[in-house]
């Protein structure tokens, strides 16, 4: 009996409190490459933590052992894994770019216009290329999204406030429905 009891006693320390099982994280900075990241391989479980990607690049969170903490855990710049013994889950972040651009509204001329340059995007390897822009129905009041990086945010394409595209740099040119009905205005006004 006093052994079973030993046993049973040990067995609950270990799940709960006593001897942890330890887990493999990737560590380094944010920035790090697969071949630059150490696997630190006694890492207390059960999570790891890597940065994350936003249109605008890169988070600043580190490749840690532990799940994502503070502002951090909350604000979208770190992403948690549940690690375990064998291969570090926190695998290094790749990221792709594409081109899109930007809109600004032109008082004047109370319309949105394309800026000249192209921005940089960035998004993680794998992920689809969207750009947007400001749709037929948007006023100066649109929520433009994220200077032309990504889809259009939810129901603005049904709105037409936004048009999306899935190509690098498609949010160039302005699309047929924009100028489709001042051309037809035009063409009636000669007959």
């Amino acid at each position: 009996h006093q052994t079973s009891t030993f046993i049973l006693s040990s067995g609950i320390n270990a799940e709960y409190g006593g001897a942890r099982a330890t887990i493999r994280c990737n560590v380094g900075a944010s920035t790090s490459t697969a071949a630059s990241l150490t696997v630190k391989e006694d890492c207390a479980g059960p999570s790891c933590s890597s940065p994350t990607v936003s249109y605008t690049g890169l988070s600043s969170q580190n490749y840690a052992c532990g799940a994502c903490s503070g502002s951090a855990a909350t604000d979208g710049s770190c992403d948690t894994c549940t690690g375990n013994a064998s291969t570090p889950c926190n695998a290094a972040v790749e990221v792709e770019t594409f081109k899109c651009y930007d809109y600004s509204f032109n008082t004047t001329t109370n319309k949105w216009a394309k800026v000249t340059t192209a921005v940089t995007c960035h998004v993680k390897k794998g992920t689809a290329v969207h750009c947007n822009k400001p749709g037929e129905s948007a006023n100066k009041t649109y929520n433009f999204q994220h200077k032309g990086c990504g889809p259009c945010a939810a129901g603005t394409v049904n709105n037409k406030t936004c048009a999306q595209c899935d190509k690098d740099s498609c949010n160039s040119a302005v699309t047929l429905s924009f100028f489709i009905t001042p051309l037809i205005a035009c063409l009636l006004s000669l007959i």
